[in-house]
């Protein structure tokens, strides 16, 4: 093979990774604007599925304390009636055993959980994605807004959640979320009212 020969390979070679770069490039600039839309269409289900009666939601600002491990991103006024009957956060954990586990996390003005709901992960399939299932979920629904500990499986009760046999990090991250938002109540929000 000559110097010709390489030359000429290797050009190829960048004319393709070029052509395929902006090819890629394209597609999410047609896309992007779908996928975010699809992002907040799953937010609004999880926002309902957590406080079905709502008027409207008032958003908050978040006060920011520069943990990027798990990081609030809304903070939402629950409103029936004109009166605050809570509210709902949207937190992302970065610590999922494959990354982000975005999750929202409903607590009332009488300092109970409504409820969780995970919004997106990238967790195991048949493993960590059991975060999902209402079994693991539902142990959060109208405990008192203390926070929580993991616990090893048949040890729920008491703010102890009963961890996913062989997804513990993926338990863990979501116990941690929801802790963040507790404290979060408690601390900005004066806790149960």
């Amino acid at each position: 093979m000559g110097k010709n020969n390489i030359f000429k390979n290797a050009l190829i070679l960048f004319a393709i990774t070029l052509i395929s770069g902006a090819l890629l490039g394209l597609v999410y600039e047609l896309t992007k604007d779908a996928i975010a839309e699809q992002g907040m269409l799953r937010q609004y289900a999880a926002l309902d599925s957590i406080t079905p009666e709502v008027d409207t939601y008032n958003p908050l600002d978040v006060i920011n304390d520069g943990d990027t491990a798990i990081e609030i991103r809304e903070v939402l006024e629950i409103i029936k009636d004109n009166a605050v009957i809570g509210y709902n956060f949207i937190l992302d954990n970065n610590r999922g055993y494959y990354g982000r586990i975005t999750i929202a996390v409903g607590i009332s003005s009488e300092g109970t959980i409504n409820g969780i709901e995970i919004i997106s992960h990238t967790e195991t399939a048949g493993l960590g994605s059991r975060i999902t299932e209402a079994g693991f979920k539902n142990q959060f629904k109208d405990e008192v807004a203390e926070p929580f500990k993991l616990g090893s499986s048949g040890t729920s009760g008491d703010n102890t959640i009963d961890s996913i046999s062989s997804a513990t990090v993926s338990s863990e991250a979501v116990v941690n979320g929801v802790n963040k938002a507790v404290n979060y109540y408690n601390e900005h929000l004066g806790g149960a009212q």
